[in-house]
C-alpha cells in the first residue's frame, strides 16, 4: 500500500457532509453537498480513522500494543528447538 494514500482507506463511522471545492464547482449544482464516505487527507478525523483501523487489524494478527510507547506493537515469536 501506498503510504500517501494510507489516510483514505479508512472508513468512517459517521455521517460528514462537504461542499464543493471552488474550483470543482459543477456548473448549475454549485450549492450541492456531498457525503463522505472514506476519510480523506485533509479531514480532521483521517488520521484517527486510519489509526483505528490499522490497530484492529495488528489486533487479529495477534500483535500487542506496547503499554510503554503508543504507536508500537510486539509479537511472540515462538522458536520450536
Amino acid at each position: 500500500m501506498d503510504v500517501k494514500l494510507a489516510f483514505m482507506n479508512g472508513l468512517l463511522d459517521e455521517v460528514v457532509y462537504v461542499t464543493q471545492p471552488l474550483e470543482f464547482k459543477v456548473k448549475g449544482k454549485e450549492d450541492m453537498i456531498f457525503i463522505v464516505h472514506k476519510a480523506l487527507c485533509g479531514l480532521r478525523k483521517a488520521p484517527r480513522v486510519w489509526n483505528k483501523m490499522i490497530d484492529n487489524f495488528l489486533v487479529e494478527q495477534e500483535f500487542v500494543k506496547c503499554k510503554a510507547e503508543y504507536g508500537v506493537y510486539v509479537k511472540k515469536a515462538y522458536v520450536m528447538i
